[in-house]
């Protein structure tokens, strides 16, 4: 992977607070609740998106980042972009041992 491409995409962006309000509420499903949401939240929410490691609620962009799987395609070390919805999740994502193949496989 050229380094160029690798500096350039892997510097995590904080997210922004209406994001962060967007997913919190998307997650614990408050709009069950609340009957009476405001037509700008709703499209907000309407755009919520799924996160590429947990597969919960993701709101904008979430924290971009690369990680090059081992072996693919008969390529090795090759990059896949993958957003997720909180740096907790981003850790934990980080952190697996097992191979990436598995989890792009399930997706």
């Amino acid at each position: 992977m050229h380094p160029l491409f690798w500096g350039e995409n892997t510097h995590i962006q904080p997210q922004s607070l209406l994001d962060l309000a967007a997913m919190a509420f998307a997650k614990k499903s408050l709009f069950l609740y609340y009957a009476d949401i405001p037509s700008e939240a709703k499209e907000i929410l309407q755009k919520v998106k799924v996160c590429d490691c947990c597969r919960g609620a993701l709101s904008g962009e979430g924290l971009r980042f690369i990680r090059p799987c081992e072996k693919i395609f008969g390529i090795r070390k090759l990059p896949f972009m993958f957003h997720t919805c909180s740096p907790s999740c981003y850790k934990s994502f980080m952190s697996q041992t097992e191979s990436l193949t598995k989890h792009l496989y399930e997706s």
